[in-house]
């Protein structure tokens, strides 16, 4: 009986772990996001770090992103940049969308189109 309690205890706290590092992945242009990273300029092009990676995928019936998996990197859209105005580097909270390259200025498979930042505390 204990052995058997054991095991059944067993299993379920390993399907426990693996749901917990399976997390869902973003939907492009669909799913607000939060993600917390650092942003560095490079080649006059912003790019985030994220703590952790994501997958992203596309929305059902969509043929113009292709699913990505991993992400760590990607590049950052600051949608409400003034003119003159930087991208804030750093470590930063952006809050906004994601969405797939689809032209030569899109650098990394995934970009952020960033609606706001807050510095990490």
């Amino acid at each position: 009986m204990k052995k058997t309690l054991f095991t059944i205890l067993g299993i379920s706290l390993l399907g426990l772990t693996y749901s917990a590092q399976a997390a869902k992945p973003y939907v492009y242009d669909v799913d607000k996001i939060t993600l917390k990273g650092i942003i560095k300029i490079e080649n006059d092009y912003a790019y985030m770090y994220l703590d952790k990676s994501i997958d992203v995928i596309p929305q059902a019936g969509d043929d113009l992103y292709k699913p990505a998996k991993n992400v760590k990197r990607m590049q950052v859209v600051n949608v409400n940049r003034k003119p003159g105005e930087k991208t804030p580097t750093g470590c930063q909270i952006v809050k906004g969308s994601l969405f797939g390259a689809h032209t030569a200025h899109h650098k990394t498979p995934v970009l952020v189109w960033a609606e706001s930042f807050e510095k990490c505390k």
